[in-house]
């Protein structure tokens, strides 16, 4: 992995960042305390302790082919398995600085209905000086990305003051999206930086131990086989990014903001992004300078984007992906055919030459095998370009997800649903799937 770079203060930050929660006391599951919502893209749970994301499933993204109502789980909080997003603010008189912040709600269950394009969930808390604090989460139909703001409205007297922070928080359990094979998938965080656009940080790193910098903008991702987790803080802001390991064997990688100040009597607003979804390139390169890195393509990312490019350009036309897949490898078999095509012509050349040398009409045969010399030096030319392609063109079909029901989080399925099932081809159609495998 690259090292980071050394750590700069950001100017007005270093002193009134406070201390980061590092606990792993967070509530199951079934506790009452927990905050429902449901959109056509996520279905999630929110602590109203911290106002953290201890559930989080991609209706979309099945675990099991034939199993509709069981989505894929990207973060959960068991004592087996625990991978949450917090956020919060700490810092001078930030509420999350002694302890986590104390949240109610109008409701404990939210649905995107419909008719509806957006939903915003608002949690409140208040403290006894008159500040009162909302923190929103917002989100859009037919995202992953989750916008979350914290509005402060100061009644105390005086100017109040905090930083706004984001971490995930991951133990080191296995890969549950990894299927195994030959197949080289990356676990662990994944963070951006001025001298090094992708730096890989695997927990063996965090144990040794990592130091912290600064950035302007920046990110800071748990990757996994197919998902990907990312806080993305203010792009105009310089942020402090740092992983570390709490008493629970727990490992957290995150940013703090700059302190931002509110005047008594006035109300500011601090906003943060979080995506959790499918790694998919031209998604996250939007989101984020570099953050479509985290798509790790290795050393021949430049055959893999234009490849990834003409798959998610065919695929609408078709309106299937597995037969995306196959017109993709046609094309690509059309665009080498010739050289491949030289290649075979010289191995029959080869064939016929070492006949001749047992044939007694040897010298009229081995004229009759001549090659010229101009075709010799271009037979390399087909396994040194179609190689390389053929293996991107692997990586890429084995990095792609298909969404089980497009605009739907009912577990409600069609024939044309995909679901996530590793193998070589993860996730295809189920007629297409159908059709692979004999049926």
């Amino acid at each position: 992995p690259s090292q980071i770079p050394p750590a700069q203060s950001a100017p007005g930050q270093a002193e009134t960042r406070g201390t980061l929660p590092t606990g792993a006391n967070l509530p199951s599951a079934t506790t009452p305390r927990l905050v429902s919502i449901y959109t056509d893209t996520l279905e999630l749970q929110i602590d109203m302790v911290g106002g953290d994301i201890t559930y989080l499933a991609l209706p979309q993204y099945l675990r099991e082919l034939d199993g509709p109502d069981d989505p894929f789980v990207l973060m959960q909080n068991e004592p087996s398995r625990s991978y949450v997003a917090q956020s919060g603010l700490i810092g001078a008189n930030g509420i999350d600085s002694s302890s986590r912040a104390q949240y109610r709600s109008t409701a404990t269950s939210y649905t995107m209905a419909d008719s509806q394009d957006s939903l915003s969930v608002d949690l409140v808390t208040s403290t006894d000086n008159g500040v009162e604090i909302i923190k929103r989460f917002t989100f859009e139909r037919g995202s992953h990305l989750i916008e979350i703001s914290y509005l402060v409205t100061n009644n105390s007297g005086q100017v109040w003051q905090a930083n706004l922070f984001g971490q995930l928080k991951r133990d080191s359990y296995p890969d549950p999206s990894d299927a195994g094979g030959f197949t080289r998938n990356f676990l662990g965080f994944a963070t951006t930086s001025e001298e090094d656009p992708y730096i890989k940080i695997e927990f063996e790193d965090i144990d040794d131990g990592i130091q912290a910098f600064d950035m302007t903008g920046g990110w800071m991702a748990f990757s996994q086989h197919y998902f990907l987790s990312a806080w993305i803080p203010d792009a105009d802001q310089q942020h402090n990014f740092s992983t570390r390991k709490n008493n629970a064997n727990q490992y957290i990688g995150g940013f703090v903001s700059p302190a931002f100040s509110v005047s008594d009597g006035s109300t500011a607003t601090e906003t943060v992004r979080l995506y959790a979804g499918p790694t998919n390139q031209n998604t996250l390169a939007e989101l984020a300078p570099n953050l479509n890195l985290t798509i790790d393509y290795g050393i021949l990312w430049f055959l893999a984007s234009p490849i990834y490019w003409l798959l998610t350009h065919i695929e609408p036309f078709v309106g299937n992906f597995g037969v995306a897949i196959i017109l993709l490898t046609v094309f690509i078999k059309a665009v080498f055919y010739k050289l491949i095509w030289r290649l075979f012509a010289h191995a029959g050349t080869d064939a016929c030459f070492h006949r001749s040398l047992l044939d007694v009409d040897a010298q009229r045969r081995i004229a009759a095998c001549s090659i010229h010399p101009l075709d010799r030096r271009s037979l390399g030319y087909g396994p040194v370009l179609h190689s390389p392609a053929a293996y991107v063109r692997f990586y890429v079909f084995a990095d792609q997800l298909e969404p089980t029901s497009r605009g739907s989080y009912s577990g409600q399925s069609d024939e044309n649903d995909a679901a996530y099932h590793g193998h070589f081809l993860p996730v295809v159609p189920r007629r297409t799937g159908a059709l692979l495998a004999g049926k």
